[in-house]
């Protein structure tokens, strides 16, 4: 085995725990913050009497400006607007996180048969 064959083993097994890594953190990490938000609608709705409201475009207005000022006062796609205002915001992390593990982990098992 040459030194590139070599540099290119190591690249591969390094960027290999790099998305088992990212796996980790997306699968567990998403379970975790998806029933936190969970617990926590439970927890206000004992305390106040009103279900909080935090939709998934509420989630990823605080991301990103646009999406938020799309949030407010929506212009076009007003179909797609009201489907993503009844979306709760956990139960779209607790779909899209644990997915996004497992594209981290597909790539990862495509990585391990071109040894």
């Amino acid at each position: 085995m040459d030194t590139v064959d070599k540099i290119g083993f190591v690249i591969k097994k390094i960027f290999g725990w790099v998305l088992v890594l990212f796996f980790i953190i997306f699968f567990f990490g998403g379970i975790v913050i998806s029933v936190s938000l969970l617990i926590s609608h439970i927890y206000f709705y004992f305390k106040n009497g009103q279900w909080p409201i935090l939709s998934i475009l509420d989630f990823l207005g605080k991301i990103n400006p646009v999406i938020s000022g799309w949030n407010k006062t929506p212009s076009d796609w007003i179909g797609l607007h009201n489907i993503l205002v009844q979306v709760p915001a956990w139960l779209a992390m607790l779909i899209a996180c644990p997915l996004i593990g497992y594209l981290f982990a597909f790539l990862n098992s495509k990585i391990d048969k071109n040894k």
